[in-house]
């Protein structure tokens, strides 16, 4: 009986850990999101101008390879 239930328990961690590292790893990535987010958001506030150009230059360079 109290094999069975450290066995039980046992599964019962893992399930758990399994669970909270698949949430934690959602976390991760969408606080990732989010910070990439508001950097491309702070650039386009404040050189909007520059990134258009960067963006059509790259866009032009790009187009010539091909």
């Amino acid at each position: 009986m109290i094999l069975l239930n450290l066995k039980n328990n046992f599964l019962f961690q893992q399930f758990y850990n399994n669970k909270k590292a698949k949430i934690s790893n959602l976390v991760r990535k969408i606080q990732l999101f989010i910070s990439k987010f508001l950097f491309i958001f702070q650039i386009m506030k404040k050189d909007f101008f520059q990134l258009n150009l960067y963006i059509i230059s790259k866009f032009i360079f790009v187009t010539s390879i091909y």
